[in-house]
């Protein structure tokens, strides 16, 4: 390369799309995680229904690749597509454990901005939202959980709307 040439080097090319390809594979990852979060949510969090979802989950992902689409879409040649499982799966570890640091503090952050928001609704506007996951199926334990911080009297002054 020349000192006018700011074309980069094909190892530099190799390690960009490298990053690229894990960057991809972690945004899969934690997307699953959260579209999982979210299924659970919405299924009532029972462990019976996350059972059965991690199941379904399981099956799923045997019957698609780990590849991510985009990646997927370039046209992959066996030696590549098989490659790229080995790295995805061997990197997967390292990614449930992270997944397994966060999710809980993410879930108690999530709770706690729930209840809160709970906090600045009139009571109209609560009945409103629990006729709404009633009617939706989603009216587990979590919705109780959400009003906890309303039902006890312990919104913060900052966020209470004054109709209890």
């Amino acid at each position: 390369m020349t000192s006018g040439d700011h074309r980069p080097s094909s190892r530099m090319r190799l390690r960009g799309a490298l990053v690229l390809l894990l960057a991809l594979a972690s945004g899969m990852l934690v997307g699953g995680a959260l579209d999982r979060l979210y299924l659970a949510r919405a299924l009532g969090s029972g462990a019976d229904e996350a059972s059965r979802l991690d199941e379904r989950r399981r099956e799923e992902r045997e019957r698609r690749s780990d590849i991510p689409e985009q990646i997927e879409r370039l046209g992959l040649t066996p030696v590549q597509r098989a490659r790229i499982e080995r790295l995805v799966e061997r990197r997967r570890p390292e990614a449930d454990s992270m997944m397994a640091e966060v999710l809980p503090r993410v879930r108690a952050l999530e709770l706690s901005m729930d209840q809160e928001m709970m906090c600045v609704l009139t009571a109209g506007q609560r009945r409103e939202w629990v006729a709404y996951r009633q009617s939706h199926g989603m009216n587990g334990p979590e919705t109780q959980e959400w009003l906890r911080m309303v039902t006890a009297g312990a919104c913060p002054d900052s966020g209470r709307h004054t109709e209890p």
